[in-house]
């Protein structure tokens, strides 16, 4: 039977694993959004009395017996039923359940162990269980969460909630739900789930979760993985021994030197594993025990810090400063002065260093508040993607401490207690590229398509410069000054002249830097100078025309970190980076991984993610594996666009991200059959699938802005008449999805 019981033709199924929420959130829904028929939950579940029942209108298909219900029955309002997921047998939902429901499937990507560890706590006495059913029900839950795509390509709309978080706070499940349910009584939901929370963590004290995990050291984990492994309680000393003597990741070393239960140095086996560490760590105990012990005084002050706030500057291309590169949204990390003017290239910085932005961006951090304009880095914490924010932290741990000493309460610090040690510079938009993604703020080779495009030829910068486009009487479409150096940048220049020594870490971007002249001249002030090899230089560079010269003078450097942005092979690069041909590209690149003297260099793609190469992605990793590299890195970084919104895949209908997720998902699959031969294959696999996982977080993460993506198709074609393109034939992956969804919804 499929819905002979409903009412109303638009409702909803949840989904979920057994023991992970799913009946006490189908009941919490019911009572805190008015829209949907009550559901009463109800003690006295037919296995056990520890768990809480919602009954439906109707029985679902997991249920052996009926169930008498007892909730609302209003035509006017919404059904709301349940269901768990059938991963061995994925159409036993198609035979029960309507097509035409709103289905809202929970996945967890992690704490597989806490929720079978919670199961076993609270049923094993009714069941007489033992320790064997949590590795099982830890799987299960694993296999359900892994087959999702089974049933959203079934259903014609859904949606997948995250609970990775639910076993601490239910703030993230509240956002999520939100966007499904508006009217939902934000304040209800999160009192009741919260009493929920304590009640499963009263089960389950924190110190008693063991998760359940081989120690088979043929498996091949992650750093994270691994720090898991050593800190599980259970971890047996010879596991532990051989991590001190062979693991090479130095938070990995790091967690098993602070394991409460560390073999003591009273015994044989603990003094081999203190000594080993003592030796491969790169930092002395002694400053690793303090850094842990600050740490734990203040979690949330460490989770919001971020050393640039006290020794970093970055700059706009118009000479404007900000705070970093991150703060994508507005106003940008823009620094204004006391007098409510844009800090500039022109101002002396060191005046300025304590202006009222830059005082607020430190006390917040130190107050233990994450600042609004970082919030980009929460979203990639909180998406499983590294962030700026922990790499700085971890390359400059030690302002930490100097930071929560030294500033003042009002955030004020002082210019020689923290110089600038890093600068972010863009020397003006001058570009060889007009890549899709970007516009003439940062690319001037965009000011003949942009005229084309908005006849006034005005675009804003950064929210606090209106700029027009001038047509000179020869024809040429210029922006006169506000992107030269030379004039925008006439202090700062002076300030890094006088600081050659103090100022130790570059990042270049664009523009594409490479082929200003300005940054080579910075570089050629190093060389001369005999310090290049005590300065780090990072570049975000496509690739497309790196000047002979800039190889030459990357070779006198301490290291050079290449992010190559390039967003992808063949006719999709050419199509999203034009007028860049991909021959050049992979010439340079070539250069790169074989070139003599380059031994320093470390390079990695830079893919910048939308809706133009979001299908392509797959097609892109596979060959950068293919090209077995020497010195470039085979995992692609993937950066997820946020402007323009027409671009953003978090906008794309629910079908198109149906039939994206089950692309990644068929992927996965293919790389771990294709490469699984070694350590070093399969470990590339797993980097892989995280990015995978992490993509497709993202693209789940909000519903689509159906505004923001019925603008993108008369600007694509636009775009294509005035460059004598066509994205059906340079994007042909997207246009098949276009065609095969489109099929389907006929």
């Amino acid at each position: 039977m499929k819905l002979s019981s409903s009412n109303n033709n638009h409702n909803y199924l949840l989904l979920y694993s057994a023991g992970i929420g799913g009946e006490m959130i189908t009941s919490l829904l019911s009572e805190c959004v008015p829209e949907i028929n009550k559901i009463p939950r109800k003690e006295a579940h037919p296995i056990g009395t520890n768990r809480w029942h919602s009954n439906c209108k109707i029985k679902y298909s997991l249920v052996k017996k009926e169930c008498l219900y007892e909730g609302e029955d209003d035509p006017n309002k919404y059904d709301l039923y349940k269901d768990h997921y059938h991963s061995y047998d994925p159409n036993i939902i198609k035979e029960y359940w309507d097509s035409n429901m709103t289905v809202i499937c929970f996945t967890v990507t992690r704490n597989y162990g806490y929720w079978a560890n919670l199961g076993y706590k609270k049923i094993k006495e009714q069941e007489k269980l033992t320790e064997n059913w949590m590795i099982r029900h830890s799987n299960n839950i694993k296999r359900d969460c892994d087959k999702i795509s089974d049933y959203t390509d079934y259903f014609k709309k859904s949606y997948i909630i995250n609970t990775d978080e639910l076993n601490i706070s239910s703030v993230k499940l509240t956002d999520q739900l939100l966007h499904i349910f508006p009217t939902l009584d934000r304040k209800k939901f999160q009192k009741t789930m919260a009493k929920w929370i304590k009640q499963n963590n009263d089960y389950i004290p924190f110190q008693e979760i063991k998760k359940p995990m081989s120690f088979d050291l043929d498996i091949v984990r992650t750093s994270r993985e691994r720090i898991e492994m050593v800190l599980h309680p259970d971890c047996p000393v010879e596991v532990m021994a051989i991590v001190a003597e062979y693991d090479k990741d130095q938070e990995v070393l790091e967690a098993l030197w602070l394991k409460e239960d560390l073999p003591s140095l009273d015994t044989p086996r603990g003094r081999k594993i203190r000594t080993l560490l003592k030796l491969r760590l790169d930092k002395p105990v002694e400053k690793i025990e303090k850094t842990q012990e600050n740490i734990l005084v203040n979690k949330d002050r460490w989770k919001a810090f971020c050393p640039i706030a006290w020794n970093h500057l970055a700059t706009n291309a118009d000479g404007s400063i900000r705070m970093c590169c991150q703060m994508i949204n507005d106003p940008y990390g823009t620094v204004y002065k006391e007098d409510g003017t844009v800090l500039t290239g022109k101002d002396d910085i060191t005046q300025n260093r304590n202006a009222p932005v830059w005082k607020k961006l430190r006390q917040e951090m130190l107050d233990g508040i994450d600042p609004e304009v970082c919030k980009l880095c929460t979203h990639e914490e909180q998406n499983g993607i590294g962030s700026k924010r922990q790499w700085t932290r971890k390359l400059y741990e030690d302002v930490y401490h100097k930071a929560v000493a030294l500033t003042k309460k009002d955030g004020t610090i002082k210019d020689e207690e923290f110089p600038i040690t890093y600068m972010d510079l863009r020397f003006g938009n001058k570009c060889n590229l007009k890549c899709r993604s970007c516009g003439p703020t940062d690319s001037n080779l965009w000011y003949d398509d942009w005229v084309k495009l908005e006849p006034s030829g005005i675009f804003n910068y950064r929210g606090h410069n209106t700029v027009k486009i001038e047509t000179l009487p020869d024809g040429t479409n210029t922006v006169p000054n506000l992107f030269e150096p030379d004039q925008t940048f006439t202090k700062l220049w002076s300030h890094i002249m006088n600081n050659l020594d103090t100022i130790t870490r570059y990042y270049f971007t664009g523009g594409e830097p490479t082929i200003n002249l300005k940054h080579r001249e910075l570089l050629d002030c190093y060389i001369k100078r005999g310090t290049a090899n005590n300065v780090t230089l990072d570049y975000n560079t496509n690739m497309a025309g790196v000047p002979s010269k800039v190889f030459d003078q990357w070779k006198s450097f301490k290291q050079v970190n290449l992010g190559m942005s390039i967003d992808g092979i063949n006719s999709h690069f050419e199509y999203i980076r034009h007028p860049g041909k991909f021959s050049t590209v992979l010439k340079n690149m070539r250069r790169i991984d074989k070139e003599q003297g380059l031994e320093r260099l470390i390079a990695s793609v830079t893919l910048t993610l939308s809706l133009q190469n979001v299908l392509h992605y797959p097609e892109m990793q596979w060959w950068m594996k293919e090209q077995n590299w020497s010195r470039i890195e085979p995992v692609i970084i993937v950066h997820n666009l946020y402007g323009p919104k027409t671009l953003n895949i978090q906008n794309l209908p629910v079908e198109y991200k149906q039939y994206i997720d089950k692309k990644y998902k068929n992927f996965i699959n293919r790389i771990n059959d294709k490469w699984n031969n070694s350590v070093d294959e399969k470990a590339f696999c797993r980097k892989v699938e995280q990015r995978c996982k992490s993509i497709l977080m993202h693209l789940w993460d909000k519903e689509p802005n159906a505004n923001d993506y019925n603008r993108l198709w008369p600007w694509m074609e636009s775009l294509d008449k005035i460059r004598n393109e066509s994205w059906k034939t340079s994007l042909p992956d997207i246009a098949q999805m276009i065609e095969e969804c489109n099929e389907k919804r006929l």
